[in-house]
């Protein structure tokens, strides 16, 4: 999978499953047996986010993301649990700012999503989350563990 990754310009691997433990438990295998280091997202962000007042959180979610992702010595991460990018006070684009770190590092990244007709849908259209991505024109590497 990695050496997929070289072939895109956004060095990211976007892995689509609804099944969090079954994903986590790859990734976790991934991170052992290749030695790459393992973010629990939701865990580190909350963590820095936590005395920050909600109202004021999306002024620091950016710097945050650097703190975790870029500042990050190793050259690979493995981010899983990324429900918390899809938060709807945090004002971000949840994959765009993943594609964004990717041009600086290799990452590969877990999506609570589901694949329909070339599209990458995070939540249903009801909720406030809701995401939806064309799989062309996302410039990364996708892989869907539904199949």
């Amino acid at each position: 999978m990695l050496g997929e990754l070289d072939k895109y310009y956004y060095k990211l691997a976007l892995i689509i499953s609804e099944d969090t433990y079954q994903t986590s438990k790859i990734l976790k295998e991934l991170s052992t047996t290749f030695g790459i280091r393992y973010i629990n997202l939701n865990l580190e962000l909350a963590n820095y986010l936590v005395e920050i007042p909600f109202s004021e959180r999306w002024l620091h979610v950016n710097r945050a993301l650097d703190e975790i992702i870029l500042k990050n010595k190793e050259q690979c991460l493995i981010i899983d649990n990324t429900d918390i990018l899809f938060e709807e006070h945090l004002k971000i684009d949840p994959v765009g700012v993943l594609k964004n770190a990717s041009k600086y590092k290799k990452l590969i990244a877990s999506l609570r999503a589901r694949i329909e007709n070339n599209y990458i849908i995070y939540a249903n259209p009801q909720a406030k989350e809701y995401k939806k991505y064309k799989i062309d024109n996302l410039g990364c590497y996708v892989v869907n563990l539904e199949e």
